[in-house]
């Protein structure tokens, strides 16, 4: 629904972000869900210049619309566009979400923060994304352990030097 919504003032180039700002529901458009589901969603240059070079940039209003500049269906964007593409990969099979799952994983993989996938994935709380997608991530860290070491030995001896380490926020934030 998000991405059939998708108009391109929502598409930033400059900040490299999609703004989600509203869903595609049985032909028409509403707002999102929730407050997290409003979002800014980075965007990699290559896919910065595949929607540049797309053209229904110069078609409307739309990213993603029919030939006739309406709103395509969530059925035709499965069955005209999403299952001929995996025909081609030699893909089979994959359900539409499993792009959004995939994305959480490459997320993960390349080591982004829990709060920053949270936040691109629109989820209400991180409980929802580690519960989600906790599985994906290391549930032990050996390079962790050699950082917290360095940290100790940094404390340490800042102490010995009358120094104190600021390891708490300061009041009111």
């Amino acid at each position: 629904g998000e991405l059939l919504a998708l108009h391109w003032d929502c598409v930033d180039f400059a900040s490299m972000q999609i703004r989600v700002r509203r869903g595609l529901y049985k032909g028409a458009f509403i707002e999102p869900k929730s407050a997290s589901s409003r979002r800014d969603i980075d965007i990699a240059p290559m896919l910065a210049q595949a929607l540049r070079e797309s053209p229904s940039r110069f078609a409307g209003d739309l990213v993603f619309p029919q030939a006739n500049g309406k709103p395509m269906s969530p059925n035709n964007l499965r069955n005209r566009e999403f299952k001929p593409t995996l025909r081609r990969a030699r893909l089979r099979g994959l359900p539409f979400h499993s792009l959004r799952d995939s994305y959480a994983a490459l997320m993960i993989q390349a080591g982004h923060h829990p709060k920053y996938i949270q936040a691109q994935m629109g989820h209400a709380s991180i409980r929802m994304t580690l519960d989600l997608y906790g599985h994906l991530m290391e549930e032990t860290n050996p390079a962790a352990s050699i950082k917290l070491q360095e940290t100790f030995l940094e404390e340490s001896k800042l102490q010995e030097s009358g120094h104190k380490m600021v390891t708490e926020k300061p009041a009111g934030n």
